[in-house]
């Protein structure tokens, strides 16, 4: 196109433009202009946004999945929310009710009905859909419209462990019977509704169910009323053989019944062993062995199968087994017992080692456990003896035959054992006389502070207070030079409530010359329980600053020091002659 043909369409285009046609592209303009700013601050609301699923997996409610429903469901009344400001609504529907798992809903009879199908705003209800609309010709047509909306969520399947161990808050009414239900938490007797005799006959014949669930149910259900046959025993065995793992809820169930009515075959045991000895089920821990210790009375079975949880590379395992033999009602036989007592001594746990002297002393083995006591504390290494002074503590055993061995460990070489000896007396609370000249004598001559602490706990916690104690611990504040031992016979003072008027000035004397502030503190919490001052006599505390200066000086401490020199070399002299 040459530039004269170019000039003379740009003139056509530029003599057909007209103002008309500039207001309203400038209007389509503005339009979408304004249109954007206003859905800038626009959102879906909550609804909205659920019906398009559009919000996250981890937001969505799913509570209404659970909600029981049909003859299971309870009698409740959905009831409508006014919102303020709208007396009267323009809507078809008035009233919304539930009953027997139906919901119904309601409009007047001035509406026509193409418009109840059709509305103008739906509202989708999870799990439920809409039916054809049910009117009555005859009765209802001048009154009432009735839409009928049938639930068709698929249940949830039932647990048989529900259905065994009923949960606490059902509903009780005058004529019942009791009837024991062996729960989870404990052993509880909740009454239960009297089951008719037509439902009675409904529940056997459900034990022929093709559905397995079914018969599995009724089997539970069986077992529930006391009324269990051998068919129902059948069903329930087989859903132990079922759960080769031993994990399943449902053979946990199934072997609950059995035990409950005396089965003590070894599937039955072995299927109890198994989930009590799972790591998160504490409360079936005491469910299990409640009915294996009741089991244990008819067969030997338990004890042997749980014999060999002792011999597992767990130590937590080998500390439940322990403890679950000691409540089997079954005897101990001799090789168990030894099996313990080698546990006992030997087992890398210290748990492990006290969870077996622990059963030991609950299975009847006295005798031959304190035997072994004795001979550890007489003959055995250190390690044993003490071993054993820590198994007296826990066990709080003390006989004739073991005194004259265990009043020996306070005078024992070994300081480990010394101490231990102290913490046992404590944990014994003897009053014996010559255990308290023991731990008074380890106050005064022991030579590791350590002991003397524990020797004061002692003396502490048994309660034993006379004059003769009471001077000793106030000699250990004053005199002894490990604050540790100070603040324990503080502590010892404050506890046994020592009293006497020579008390007073001592502690005064004490809290106004203590060096170390936390022993001071201990003074203090004494001078203030018995409702002394904290200021004694002050010119009786001066002299004796005064004279501590003095005694302190560079030529008292010269003289003394060339004083016993001499008397060093005078008594060696003596030695020589």
């Amino acid at each position: 196109m040459s530039h004269k043909a170019s000039q003379t369409t740009m003139n056509l285009q530029h003599a057909n433009w007209r103002p008309e046609h500039h207001s309203k592209r400038r209007e389509e303009c503005l339009y979408k202009q304004f249109l954007n700013n206003a859905s800038q601050r626009l959102s879906f609301s909550e609804e909205v946004i659920y019906e398009m699923g559009a919000i996250s997996y981890r937001k969505l409610d799913f509570s209404w999945l659970f909600h029981a429903t049909g003859p299971l469901a309870p009698c409740t009344t959905l009831k409508k929310k006014k919102k303020h400001g709208n007396k009267k609504r323009n809507c078809n529907i008035n009233t919304l009710t539930q009953e027997e798992g139906r919901i119904s809903l309601q409009a007047p009879a001035q509406n026509k009905t193409n418009n109840l199908s059709q509305p103008r705003k739906q509202h989708r209800i999870p799990g439920y859909g809409l039916s054809p609309v049910s009117i009555n010709v005859q009765n209802h047509l001048n009154t009432t419209a009735t839409v009928t909306i049938k639930h068709i969520e698929i249940p949830q399947t039932p647990r048989l462990q529900d259905i065994l161990n009923p949960r606490p808050g059902s509903h009780v009414t005058e004529n019942v019977f009791t009837q024991e239900i062996f729960s989870a938490q404990h052993s509880k007797k909740w009454k239960l509704k009297a089951v008719p005799q037509e439902l009675q006959a409904l529940i056997v014949s459900a034990l022929e169910d093709p559905v397995k669930r079914v018969q599995m149910t009724a089997a539970v259900c069986q077992y529930a009323m006391r009324t269990p046959n051998t068919h129902a025993r059948d069903i329930l065995r087989s859903m132990i053989k079922q759960d080769p793992s031993g994990t399943g809820a449902d053979s946990w169930v199934a072997a609950q019944c059995l035990a409950i009515d005396g089965d003590a075959s070894q599937a039955v045991i072995q299927r109890l062993l198994s989930q009590h000895f799972l790591r998160d089920a504490l409360s079936d821990q005491e469910q299990s062995i409640m009915l294996l210790s009741n089991i244990s009375s008819k067969t030997t079975l338990v004890r042997s199968l749980l014999a060999e949880e002792l011999n597992s590379a767990n130590w937590r395992t080998r500390v439940q087994a322990c403890t679950s033999i000691a409540q089997l009602r079954s005897q101990i036989n001799k090789d168990l017992c030894n099996k313990l007592i080698h546990m006992m001594w030997n087992d890398w746990s210290c748990a492990v080692r006290h969870a077996a002297a622990l059963a030991l002393s609950k299975l009847n083995v006295a005798r031959e456990m304190h035997s072994e006591l004795s001979t550890k504390l007489e003959e055995g290494p250190t390690a044993w003896r003490l071993e054993a002074l820590i198994l007296i503590g826990q066990l709080k055993i003390m006989t004739p035959k073991l005194l004259p061995t265990f009043l020996r460990c306070f005078n024992d070489d070994y300081v480990t054992v010394r101490k231990q000896a102290c913490l046992t007396a404590a944990s014994l609370m003897m009053e014996d006389q010559s255990v308290v000249d023991q731990l008074i004598n380890l106050m005064q001559n022991e030579p590791t502070w350590e002991v003397k602490v524990e020797a004061i706990n002692a003396l502490k916690k048994i309660g034993w207070m006379n004059p003769a104690v009471q001077e000793l611990l106030m000699w250990a504040v004053h005199h002894e030079e490990e604050p540790s031992v100070r603040i324990a016979a503080c502590e010892a003072l404050s506890t046994l409530d020592a009293k006497g008027p020579e008390l007073q000035h001592f502690l005064q004397e004490r809290y106004a010359l203590e060096p170390n502030a936390e022993v001071q503190r201990h003074i203090q919490g004494l001078l203030k329980k018995h409702g002394y001052s904290l200021r004694g006599d002050e010119s009786k505390i001066h002299e004796i600053k005064l004279q501590m200066e003095l005694l302190c000086t560079k030529h008292i401490i010269t003289q003394k020091v060339l004083l016993l020199e001499e008397m060093g070399k005078q008594q060696q002299q003596k030695l020589l002659c």
